[in-house]
């Protein structure tokens, strides 16, 4: 199953287990990766700055098991291989709105999706009995006159 991860998901997860794994906070993995400010591993991992091949280099030599292959797309194995995959929930998150920084699970893209293409086909339905309604009116119209 190819996992559907934009990069700041694929590092967001990569920095959870990772914190899950050594049992450290995400501020202690920013720290130790040389960055100053606290906002700026979660701007990474959050979508609002883009994740750079320095990132990916950085965050792999953190830890030797990751896969610099997933962080850039390439692979859905996250740690080299000879180590135990990590497994991700079965509605892996996708990002709707990059700049923004909002995330929804899959499965409720979905369904906005779904939601969407139904209200489009009404949308169309409305517009054409608009136009149906329009034509009587006008024919309706047309009728008066001529009898008038």
């Amino acid at each position: 199953m190819a996992l559907q991860l934009s990069p700041a998901e694929r590092a967001r997860a990569v920095v959870q287990w990772l914190s899950k794994d050594l049992g450290i906070t995400q501020g202690q993995i920013g720290k130790d990766l040389g960055y100053t400010k606290k906002s700026s591993l979660s701007h990474i991992i959050n979508g609002i700055k883009p994740v750079n091949h320095r990132f990916v280099e950085k965050l792999c030599q953190y830890d030797a098991r990751i896969n610099p292959a997933f962080l850039e797309g390439y692979s859905d194995d996250m740690l080299v291989a000879g180590q135990e995959q990590p497994s991700f929930p079965e509605q892996a998150y996708r990002s709707t709105e990059q700049q923004g920084g909002v995330y929804v699970p899959a499965e409720f893209v979905k369904m906005i999706s779904d939601m969407s293409a139904i209200m489009r086909s009404q949308q169309e339905t409305i517009r054409n009995q608009q136009e149906t309604i329009s034509s009587i009116v006008r024919s309706g119209a047309q009728e008066k006159r001529n009898i008038g």
